[in-house]
C-alpha cells in the first residue's frame, strides 16, 4: 500500500496515478463485489512482477515512460519476495537449486478433457462437411428445463477451448459450461480456417450457442483476449437474444491496439517447434504464459499438432497469417462494450490495463470490474479459482437464475438458426 501511496505523490498528474487511486480504496474496502475489487489471498497483494502480458499471453520486458517512485525502484530491484522482510533474498545459485528441483518433481505430462468437462462434441456447421469442437460441463444430472444459467467461453488467439477447463471444472458443479474452439484452432474443423475475421467469428459462435442452448435459458458470455472480443461483438450485434451478460478477461481496446506493433517480434521470439509435449508445457510454465502447472497440461497439448516433416511439435494455428485481422478485433471495443445493453463485468490483472473510455466509465459505475492480482494475461489459467468465484458471485448479484425460471414462466418459442 505504501508503494501505491509514493506512486501516487510522484504521478499526481499521470492518468496511472488515478488508476492507483482506484486500487488503494479498493484494498482499504476489501469488497470483491463491489464496482472496483481486488481478489487477493493476503491484506495486502504482493507487487506485480516486471513484465507485460500482451494479447496473445508472452511475456514482454515492461517499458515504462513515467517516472518510478525511489521506494518502488529499491522493492523491484530487491524482488517482490523480499517486500516487507528487509531485503536480502536468495542468492542466484539458491534459486538455479530450487528452479532445478522443482523441475525434476514437476509432472509435465498431459491430461484429459473429460477430467474436467462432462461431455465433447463436433457440431456440424451450416455447409454439412465442417465442424466446431465443443465441450461441455454441468449437463450430466440436469435437464434443459433445469438448467438456470449458460456460460460460454471464447478462448484467446492461438488457444483453444481448453484453456477454460480448470475454470470449467470447478463451475460446472453449479453451472453449465459451454467452450468452444475458434475456426482454425483446437479440433475444430472447417473448410476455411484462416478467415477469422471478427464477422466470421461471430457468426460462428451465434451459430453455436442458437443449436445447444434453448432460447428461454439466460446466457453469459465469458472472451478472453480475441474472446473478449467476440464475446463484445456478439452481444452487441443481438444474434443471440438471450445473452444475459457479458465477461471480458483481461482485455482493452487501447492496451490491445498499443501492443499490435509489437506482436510480429514477439511471435518469433516464441519457439517454433518443441520434441514433446512436455517440453512446450515446461516452456509454457518457465516463460510464464501460463502460470498454473495443471490448467498448463490440458491447454499447451490442444495448441499444438505434430509436423512428420520435422519430426517435432509445432503450433497449430499460425497466428501471423491473422495479421489482416488484428485491427479489426479491438478497434471500436471499449464504445461497444460499453453500449451493450447486457451486464457487464471485466477482469484485469491490474488496473494499467485500462484506457481512457473505460476508466472514464469504470469511475462512472457503467461496469463492474475485479482485479485479480499476481496473474498474468491468461488470467482464468492461472488462478481459476478466483475466476469462478466472481463468477459465481456475479450470477448471484445479477439474479440470472430468477430471470431463467421468469422465462421459462412466459414459454418463449425456441429459436433456430437456419
Amino acid at each position: 500500500l505504501c508503494v501505491l501511496v509514493q506512486q501516487v505523490r510522484d504521478n499526481t498528474t499521470n492518468l496511472r496515478a488515478s488508476r492507483n487511486l482506484i486500487a488503494i480504496q479498493s484494498i482499504i474496502s476489501r469488497s470483491d463485489m463491489s464496482f472496483v475489487s481486488i481478489l487477493d489471498d493476503e491484506d495486502i497483494p504482493d507487487l506485480p512482477e516486471v513484465e507485460e502480458r500482451h494479447i496473445f499471453g508472452v511475456p514482454r520486458p515492461r517499458q515504462s515512460s513515467h517516472r518510478q517512485s525511489p521506494l518502488l525502484s529499491r522493492v523491484l530491484a530487491s524482488g517482490p519476495s523480499n517486500l516487507g522482510r528487509g531485503g536480502g533474498g536468495q542468492s542466484s545459485e539458491q534459486k538455479q537449486s530450487t528452479t532445478s528441483s522443482a523441475s525434476r518433481v514437476r509432472n509435465y505430462s498431459p491430461l484429459g478433457w473429460d477430467e474436467f468437462f462432462d461431455e465433447k462434441l463436433d457440431l456440424v456447421a451450416k455447409d454439412g462437411t465442417s465442424t466446431f469442437r465443443v465441450y461441455q460441463g454441468g449437463i450430466s444430472n440436469k435437464t434443459d428445463d433445469e438448467v438456470d444459467v449458460c456460460f460460454v467461453f471464447f478462448h484467446g488467439a492461438g488457444m483453444s477451448g481448453l484453456s477454460f477447463a480448470t475454470v470449467c471444472g470447478l463451475l460446472k458443479r453449479s453451472h453449465r459450461c459451454i467452450a468452444i474452439d475458434y475456426r482454425g484452432h483446437g479440433s475444430s474443423k472447417v473448410a476455411n480456417p484462416d478467415d477469422l475475421s471478427i464477422s466470421t467469428l461471430v457468426d460462428d459462435a451465434a451459430f453455436i450457442i442458437s443449436k445447444l442452448v434453448p432460447s428461454e435459458v439466460p446466457v453469459v458470455v465469458v472472451g478472453h483476449s480475441l474472446g473478449g472480443a467476440v464475446a463484445v461483438r456478439l452481444t452487441a450485434s443481438k444474434k443471440v437474444p438471450n445473452i444475459a451478460g457479458v465477461v471480458v478477461l483481461d482485455v482493452v481496446e487501447g492496451t490491445a491496439l498499443a501492443a499490435l506493433p509489437h506482436m510480429n517480434a514477439i511471435i518469433r521470439r516464441r519457439p517454433r517447434s518443441f520434441p514433446s509435449i512436455e517440453k512446450a508445457i515446461e516452456w509454457s510454465m518457465r516463460s510464464l504464459a501460463v502460470r498454473n502447472l495443471e490448467s498448463a497440461r490440458i491447454s499447451i497439448p490442444s495448441q499444438l499438432t505434430f509436423d512428420e516433416l520435422k519430426g517435432s511439435f509445432v503450433w497449430k494455428t499460425p497466428l501471423m497469417a491473422s495479421e489482416p485481422h488484428w485491427e479489426g478485433w479491438y478497434l471500436g471495443l471499449s464504445e461497444q462494450f460499453l453500449k451493450c445493453s447486457a451486464v457487464k463485468l471485466l477482469i484485469i490483472a491490474d488496473t494499467d490495463r485500462l484506457d481512457k473510455p473505460l476508466t472514464i466509465a469504470q469511475m462512472q459505475g457503467k461496469f463492474q470490474m475485479v482485479v485479480i492480482p499476481e496473474t498474468g494475461h491468461t488470467i482464468h489459467e492461472d488462478a481459476p479459482q478466483k475466476v469462478v468465484s466472481v463468477l459465481e458471485k456475479y450470477a448471484v448479484r445479477n439474479r440470472f437464475v430468477e430471470l431463467s425460471k421468469l422465462n421459462a414462466s412466459l414459454q418463449f418459442p425456441k429459436v433456430v438458426m437456419k
